[in-house]
Parts: structure tokens; C-alpha cells; sequence
């Protein structure tokens, strides 16, 4: 234990092994959900869930073991939900893209990402984008990750007449949806940690009892990576450009959101003056690298990792304790299969996901119209459209449009026209 203390300085940062632990555990069940959902998402584009859920947990147990050596931080890396369900949804089959290029698109984006990580490109683009544009961004994911939660579970459904409708109440998938959503509101309304991981197992013992699902055969197995790993496709890249530069965005702001929330939480007792924003990133770029290659979606930082520093964790040994939760879990795979066989009761975990990110709008300016308005339609294009792209195009050449119309052109750094070009390539190009 000495050793380990002095490994990570613990004392000298205040803290001791029982709390990091503590704070490891807490971080795993605040994200275990993703071990399920992700392999969920991608099992509907045609991928096998066994293989996707292998690839999920080993990429998140060593990018995050890789993120608590290489950075020092209480934090994991792991495949996004939401950006993956914007893949998923959005890309795969929405635009009919093959799975195997969707991969490639990750593998090509994460490469991006770890040249650029090296680079000042990031600080740049974190200043040249408006705030009120990324807290959009992470608000429009939101809404299109909970408008997907609420199809899957068959509360939202479609209407020849409104486009939209409520969905039936004597549906089962639809009433056990709604019960998984009070019961995880519940449990988050009582702050318990890991309220969405909890919340799926109760909604999977609540479809056990009515009798929807039935039990596993076993609890621990150890899956086949046969289908998914190094089935990747590099083919084609050039005609995915937009898609590619979106999943190397969206990991940068997940991630350095993420860091801007454990600022003042581990910039106190770390000897840096702020988390390491450029190895976080790499580490980032280097998971999604595993991922594409092994058969899983784009990874970032996500927000629930934060949870370990809120629970005392100062080191990167809450991340160690992380790390190994999810290795054993790449055991569990029986106990996920059940889970994720009704969507019902992943679709919750989606909904309430998507709420999280909503917590961003609130740094948007509501009373500045430049601020304002390209803020709202990025936020709405996304699940109107189901596509974080056309989101995010519209936001950033509405953002210039009206800084040109105020007489502020000047004010617009060379990057965002640069972006706003490419966006104008990209609709054009759809249009045709």
C-alpha cells in the first residue's frame, strides 16, 4: 500500500486508498449502463451484441487504465452513449452508411484526434467555436438521445396526422418503459449513485416478475468476438468527411467538458495547475482507435465520470479501480443479453442520459438573438433531422451569418469560416 500511496502521491493530495477505491466504484456504476446500451444500439444496426459488449467493456477497462497512468485523473474513458447513439441512429440506419465504414469513420476520427491532441488545434477550436454553440451541441444530443430512448420504448410513436403521437398504454413495452423512468427518477431524486444502472436491473427484475423476459441460463461467460472485431472498413473515407470531422469534434468537446468540470475539483490538490487536457485527449483518440479495431463506437470522457472525483477521488487510482470493475464485467455478458433483450428497459437509460446533456443549455445567452438563435436551431435540427451533423452545420453558418448581418464579420476567427465552407460543401452536396 505504501507503494501504491506513493505511485499516486495520495497523501500529498489528500486523500487515502479506502476513498479512491470508494470513488472507483462509484465512477464504474454511474457508466455501467453503457455496457448495455451501447451493445444494444449497435445490435440493431446488424452487429453482434455479444462481440459489440465484449469490445465496450475491454475498451473501456484499458483506455481508462491507460487515463489513470498516463494522466493521473479520477475519470474513465469509454464508449460515448450519446455519441454513439447518434452513429447508431443517425448514421448507420438513418443514412443507410454500413457498419463496417461506420467504424472506419471512428478509426480515421480518432487518428485525427491524436495528431491534432498534439497540437494547439484543440485550444483553437474550443475558442474559435461560441460557447452558447458547444453547450447546444451537448444540448441537441440530449434531446435526439431521448427522443431515441422514448421510441425505442414505444412512448413516442409515429402518426400519419401529427408525425408523432404518444404511444399506447396497454403496450407492455410502453408501460414498462414508464415505470422504468419513474423508478430511475426516483432513485436519482434520492442522489443514490449509479440511479441508471440500478434503474435497469430493477426494471429488469419488474419484466422478469410479469413474466416478458426469462432468467439466464448462467452469470458468467466469456463472449466470442466472432463478427465485429477487425471488421472494419478504411474504404470510402473521403466520401464521409463531415461525418469523420464530427466524431473527432464531438470527443473533443465531450472530453474537455468533462476536464472543465474536474478543474476545481482536482486542480486544488494536483500538482498541475489543471487536469492534463492534452494526454487526456490522446488517451481519448488512442481508446477510440481500440474501439474501431476490436468493435465498438467512438469513445470520449464522459460527464459520469466525474461522479469518482464528486465521491473524493484525486488520483488516477480511482481510475485503476474503474478500470479493473470493467475488465470483470467483460464476464457478465448473460446477465446484459437479458437486460438488453426487451429495449424497454435500456430505453429509459437513454432518456435520462439525454437529460444530463440538457444541463448545458444553461450556459447559453437567451437574450442575445446571435447567441441565441443558432444555439436553438442546433438544438432542434438534431432530433427533428436525426442528425448531429445538420445540427451543428446549421448552428455554425447561422452563428456567421448573423455576426456578418451585425457587423462583425471581423469579429469571426479564420476557423469557423473554414468550417462554415465545408458545411456549405456538405448541404450542397446533400441537395444534389
Amino acid at each position: 500500500m505504501e507503494r501504491l500511496g506513493a505511485r499516486f502521491s495520495l497523501a500529498g493530495r489528500g486523500t487515502d486508498v479506502k476513498t479512491e477505491v470508494l470513488a472507483g466504484v462509484t465512477a464504474f456504476l454511474s457508466m455501467a449502463y453503457a455496457l448495455i446500451v451501447i451493445p444494444s444500439i449497435f445490435s440493431r444496426c446488424g452487429m453482434d451484441f455479444g462481440g459489440v459488449y465484449l469490445a465496450t467493456a475491454l475498451t473501456s477497462a484499458l483506455a481508462t487504465l491507460a487515463l489513470g497512468l498516463a494522466a493521473d485523473l479520477p475519470a474513465a474513458v469509454i464508449p460515448s452513449v450519446g455519441i454513439n447513439a447518434c452513429l447508431g441512429y443517425g448514421v448507420i440506419l438513418s443514412e443507410g452508411c454500413p457498419w463496417p465504414a461506420a467504424l472506419g469513420s471512428v478509426m480515421a476520427a480518432s487518428l485525427l484526434l491524436a495528431a491534432l491532441s498534439l497540437t494547439p488545434f484543440p485550444a483553437m477550436l474550443r475558442e474559435a467555436v461560441p460557447l452558447s454553440l458547444q453547450a447546444a451541441v451537448r444540448s441537441g444530443l440530449g434531446l435526439l438521445l431521448a427522443f431515441s430512448g422514448l421510441v425505442q420504448g414505444r412512448l413516442i410513436m409515429g402518426s400519419p396526422t401529427t408525425i408523432v403521437t404518444l404511444g399506447d398504454p396497454a403496450d407492455p413495452a410502453a408501460y414498462l418503459t414508464a415505470l422504468g423512468l419513474i423508478v430511475t427518477a426516483a432513485l436519482l431524486a434520492l442522489r443514490i449513485h449509479g440511479a441508471i444502472f440500478l434503474g435497469l436491473l430493477l426494471t429488469e427484475a419488474a419484466a422478469l416478475l410479469l413474466g416478458f423476459l426469462e432468467a439466464p441460463e448462467g452469470i458468467f461467460f466469456l463472449p466470442a468476438w466472432d463478427g465485429v472485431f477487425l471488421h472494419l472498413t478504411l474504404a470510402d473515407l473521403e466520401a464521409r468527411p463531415v461525418v469523420i470531422l464530427t466524431l473527432a469534434f464531438l470527443t473533443l468537446f465531450d472530453t474537455t467538458g468533462t476536464l472543465l468540470a474536474l478543474r476545481p475539483i482536482v486542480s486544488d490538490s494536483a500538482s498541475e495547475s489543471q487536469p492534463p487536457v492534452q494526454r487526456t485527449l490522446f488517451v481519448a483518440a488512442a481508446g477510440g482507435f481500440l474501439g474501431a479495431l476490436s468493435g465498438t463506437g467512438a469513445v470520449s470522457v464522459p460527464a459520469e465520470s466525474a461522479t469518482g472525483a464528486a465521491a473524493g477521488g484525486r488520483t488516477g487510482f480511482a481510475a485503476v479501480v474503474t478500470a479493473a470493475l470493467f475488465g470483470l464485467a467483460i464476464f457478465l455478458l448473460p446477465i446484459a443479453k437479458v437486460i438488453a433483450a426487451m429495449p424497454a428497459i435500456t430505453a429509459p437509460a437513454l432518456v435520462f442520459a439525454g437529460a444530463f446533456l440538457l444541463a448545458s443549455a444553461a450556459a447559453i445567452d437567451w437574450h442575445d438573438p446571435v447567441a441565441a438563435l443558432p444555439a436553438f436551431f442546433t438544438m432542434i435540427l438534431m432530433p427533428f433531422s436525426f442528425s448531429i451533423v445538420n445540427g451543428i452545420g446549421a448552428g455554425i453558418l447561422l452563428h456567421v451569418l448573423l455576426k456578418l448581418v451585425t457587423g462583425e464579420g471581423r469579429s469571426i476567427p479564420v476557423l469557423l469560416y473554414v468550417l462554415s465552407g465545408l458545411f456549405i460543401l456538405f448541404f450542397a452536396g446533400a441537395a444534389a
